[in-house]
């Protein structure tokens, strides 16, 4: 009988945490939509939102894809569907985490290697090049991670001369970068549409 109640007990419990984790995620979801990608991000003609999801994970973590869709890519996306995978495209993920006090957020940075300072966002934050990723800290003790990953275009050339180099002993040719990468000032504006609304 009394494991039964224990039973019963951490049934409750259980569901009591999955509502109160949907709740927490469901918030979050209204943060940013795609009307608010599109706004940010230049979308090519023909791209669309592929994937949208904000789940309790180990913290509430929302992830967002869009991309071109063709038959190729349709196919790639159905068989990493079958593998629980979410589809391929430009990728933004937002990650929240409650901290219980603000030296926190020194865990935090001490996983970085890179870490530049940000000034005018949140209590305290930094960006990493190398993770495409805007760490910060509210005046809540609310941790926000904003990373992304933009869909590079395979370069032909520049891999024939990487492998040219390789196969002669040769240094590899820097690659050549005509695309600019604004991930670090998406990121800002990301962060700060979010705390408008938090």
């Amino acid at each position: 009988m009394k494991l039964k109640k224990r039973l019963l007990k951490l049934t409750y419990i259980s569901l009591i945490m999955a509502t109160t984790q949907l709740v927490f995620a469901q918030d979050y979801s209204k943060l940013i939509t795609e009307e608010y990608l599109r706004s940010e991000f230049t979308f090519k003609d023909g791209a669309k939102m592929k994937y949208s999801e904000c789940a309790k994970r180990t913290y509430p973590t929302c992830k967002y894809i869009w991309d071109v869709i063709t038959p190729k890519s349709e196919k790639k996306d159905a068989t990493r569907a079958k593998h629980a995978l979410a589809p391929e495209g430009n990728k933004l993920m937002i990650i929240y985490a409650k901290a219980t006090k603000p030296e926190d957020f020194e865990r935090v940075l001490s996983t970085y290697k890179d870490a530049k300072a940000v000034e005018g966002v949140g209590q305290r934050t930094v960006w990493s090049q190398k993770r495409k990723q805007l760490s910060l800290i509210t005046d809540k003790n609310l941790i926000i991670h904003v990373n992304i990953a933009m869909k590079v275009k395979f370069d032909q050339k520049q891999f024939m001369a990487e492998m040219n180099a390789r196969m002669q002993g040769k240094p590899i040719p820097k690659k050549k970068t005509d695309q600019k990468d604004d991930s670090k000032k998406h990121a800002i504006n990301i962060a700060k549409h979010v705390l408008k609304q938090l």
